[in-house]
């Protein structure tokens, strides 16, 4: 058996933040001691369904309709973890949403994005702030492709950025 890992408080916790050690088993090991869970090595793996559902009511509110302990001890530890570690940053939980991320964001400034339409070849100049196109600033590519093939366009699809 591995011995627990220690318990220590991060240089920039509160005092009422929880003292948070994860063992080398994972997430489902981690303990926490201000939130009355025993500071012992397992302390959520060997909590219950009704304690973990105690812990979360009052930390989080309102309980998950969870039946399986082993979930909702996965769900408590990374929202524990969440909680002292600042969570995920905002291009993941953006992602995770299913929103995608702008791509003038994603091109670094002087990219060049080519489409040939009607046997004509279009370049497009990825600039801070928007795009280049025959000389003239535009703010998205789908008023670009939009200029280009005189319909609507979802501009990242037409410029190949965005599957079809």
């Amino acid at each position: 058996m591995t011995s627990p890992a220690p318990l220590r408080r991060r240089a920039d916790a509160a005092p009422g933040d929880p003292v948070i050690a994860v063992s080398p088993a994972g997430p489902a090991a981690v303990t926490t001691v201000s939130a009355g869970i025993s500071p012992a090595p397992d302390g959520l793996a060997a909590a219950g369904l009704a304690e973990l559902r105690h812990l979360w009511e009052q930390r989080y509110g309102a309980v998950p309709r969870l039946r399986s302990p082993d979930l909702l001890r996965r769900l408590l530890a990374f929202r524990l973890q969440a909680d002292s570690r600042g969570g995920l940053d905002a291009a993941t939980r953006a992602m995770l949403a299913g929103k995608a991320p702008d791509p003038a964001t994603l091109l670094a400034p002087g990219t060049v994005l080519s489409r040939e339409w009607q046997g004509v070849t279009h370049h497009v100049e990825i600039v801070a702030g928007g795009f280049l196109h025959d000389g003239q600033r535009w703010t998205s590519l789908s008023q670009i492709a939009r200029h280009i093939t005189g319909t609507r366009w979802n501009g990242p699809r037409f410029f190949g950025l965005r599957p079809s």
